[in-house]
């Protein structure tokens, strides 16, 4: 008989001697079982990461499905029943212009409202509100009245949406021309410096139409136009607003439709000799 394992005695077949109590071997805690399996728990944690990226990956789908849904369905609204508010005016002609003329015109201020109801900024209850200002300020317009009342509904959509309108692409330059708005220079009937503005901004529009100008161009244009526009007066606009005609021909041609200030071929006319 001798020693066997944890110190107890046994007898030479391997049993405990009689009389000897064997030492109880305590049995491995279930912490040192996974302690000796480690591969165990970094499966769990993966699978359990695993699991939570599926779920969050799902949730933001169907958030991104409704997010999609709700601004298809302003985009269409502002579309088919803002912008298309402004389209009774190309039947109100200014004696100034011709129906082409206007037609482009009033078209650049509805393809502004449509970005403006497609950036996502105004909801149903606002929309609704811009599409009856709209309505009412074109309500009973005349074509000797009109060019007035686009100007000013320019001057309220910037005035409301200013800065949703400089950064979009369409828009951008012809905001850089608000200060004008607030302008009337003496010299100019109330009827021609409205048209010419809305004129002004339309051409500016335009640049923009069918493929957006580069935005290092555009900013730079927009940057002249401000440094031109910082400081004016009543005295000054006629010439100022002159002048952003120059600053687009020398950058570039003019746009289609726009070969050159309504105010500047009103100069010409009287400056021009009579025929005997």
């Amino acid at each position: 008989m001798g020693p066997g394992k944890n110190g107890s005695h046994v007898s030479g077949n391997g049993r405990p001697a009689p009389g000897v109590e064997p030492v109880p071997v305590p049995l491995p805690r279930r912490s040192e079982i996974q302690a000796l399996a480690p591969g165990r728990s970094g499966r769990g944690f993966v699978i359990v990461l695993t699991f939570l990226l599926v779920g969050v990956s799902l949730a933001m789908t169907v958030l991104f499905r409704q997010w999609r849904g709700q601004y298809q369905e302003l985009s269409a609204y502002g579309a088919q029943r803002v912008a298309t508010a402004i389209d009774p005016l190309i039947k109100k002609v200014p004696g100034a212009v011709t129906p082409e003329e206007w037609a482009q015109i009033v078209g650049q201020v509805h393809e502004l409202l449509v970005e403006l109801t497609a950036a996502g900024a105004l909801d149903v209850k606002q929309m609704r509100a811009l599409r009856n200002e709209i309505q009412e300020r074109i309500n009973g317009v005349r074509p000797e009245t009109s060019a007035e009342a686009l100007a000013g509904l320019w001057s309220s959509l910037e005035d409301q949406a200013g800065p949703i309108l400089a950064g979009r692409s369409r828009t951008g330059l012809s905001s850089a021309v608000h200060p004008l708005g607030n302008l009337q220079p003496t010299e100019v009937p109330a009827e021609s410096w409205a048209l010419a503005l809305v004129q002004t901004r339309a051409m500016l529009a335009a640049l923009g139409q069918p493929t957006p100008l580069p935005k290092v161009e555009r900013e730079l244009l927009r940057s002249r136009i401000e440094a031109r526009l910082k400081d004016t007066t009543p005295e000054r606009a006629r010439t100022d607003l002159h002048a952003i005609w120059q600053l687009v021909r020398e950058d570039r041609s003019l746009p289609d439709g726009f070969p050159e200030s309504l105010l500047d071929a009103q100069a010409a006319r009287v400056a021009a000799p009579a025929v005997p």
